[in-house]
């Protein structure tokens, strides 16, 4: 796939208005619940790609549509969580984020099912109930702009480190507890798995490189070393300099690359209520300079 190199790229196919200058637009004109001919779904992922995250707005879209539009993409992945139950027997692939539920909410900028082999490559998310009273916008940082505004020297250190995460967290316990073992890509997850990730992860369309393995433990270092040099980069992650703030409005539509962009909503509505749904595409086992490409 063609990197692309200045907005015009995307423009020249799509109504494309960028929210700031590192990360994040909303696409126009575009009607997600139809099918999509070949060339605007090429300019759609260029966009993806550029961006991080896209938005569309205005769109009479339901579940099955959500879906549709999703797989015009990739693979869905066949399971909706790592951890959670799926909206229902009918949709498997769709998890149900519900502020009323445990799991419901999640605040910290993140990126998904990092804790396992294969995390998923992107997201579509659709929010359902919108808080009365305001908020449950979300946060996205960009992890590859993040990376390239390092200075020279954490940039080589960081190539070379590799993190070990586990499942063993308790918020992930918490969910095995409720809900019983967990499932990802065949795998079933109790809460003692471990996986290596690179810290810097390689892009595999763009070959770009940008922040990754943001959360466990440094392979080789000591505990306080690794929690200091951690926190630093995940601080350097999320300044708001690297940040979009969405906010959603009824009809609004997600899509973004967990390969590069971390998200997280802001828990700023109280006791109302925030249901939305998310589907999340097949990815590849993550692979970058200290940890080299395996298949």
């Amino acid at each position: 796939m063609t990197v692309l190199t200045a907005p015009t790229d995307v423009d020249a196919a799509l109504d494309v208005v960028a929210l700031t200058g590192t990360i994040g637009a909303e696409i126009h004109g575009v009607d997600i619940s139809a099918p999509l001919s070949t060339e605007v779904v090429g300019a759609i992922r260029a966009a993806l790609l550029r961006y991080g995250v896209v938005f569309f707005v205005d769109q009479d879209i339901d579940v099955d549509g959500q879906l549709a539009f999703a797989r015009q993409f990739g693979e869905v992945t066949p399971r909706a969580s790592s951890a959670e139950p799926p909206l229902d027997q009918d949709h498997p692939s769709v998890l149900e984020f519900d502020s009323r539920r445990e799991g419901g909410k999640v605040g910290m900028l993140h990126f998904d099912q990092t804790f396992t082999e294969r995390p998923s490559a992107a997201s579509v998310f659709r929010p359902v109930i919108l808080p009365a009273g305001g908020g449950g916008d979300t946060h996205f940082a960009h992890g590859q702009v993040a990376y390239e505004r390092l200075s020279a020297p954490i940039r080589e250190l960081a190539d070379r480190l590799v993190v070990v995460q586990t499942t063993a967290s308790p918020e992930l316990r918490r969910l095995f507890q409720k809900y019983g073992p967990g499932e990802w890509e065949g795998q079933t997850l109790v809460g003692n798995e471990t996986v290596e990730q690179p810290v810097v992860r390689i892009h595999p369309e763009t070959g770009r490189r940008g922040l990754f393995g943001l959360h466990g433990r440094i392979k080789g270092f000591a505990p306080h070393e690794s929690d200091a040099l951690l926190s630093f980069l995940y601080a350097h992650t999320i300044r708001p300099e690297h940040v979009v703030r969405y906010r959603w409005t009824p009809g609004s539509v997600g899509f973004w690359d967990n390969r590069a962009v971390l998200h997280g909503a802001v828990l700023d509505y109280g006791d109302e209520t925030r249901v939305a749904h998310r589907v999340a595409l097949r990815g590849d086992r993550p692979y970058g300079p200290a940890l080299p490409k395996t298949d």
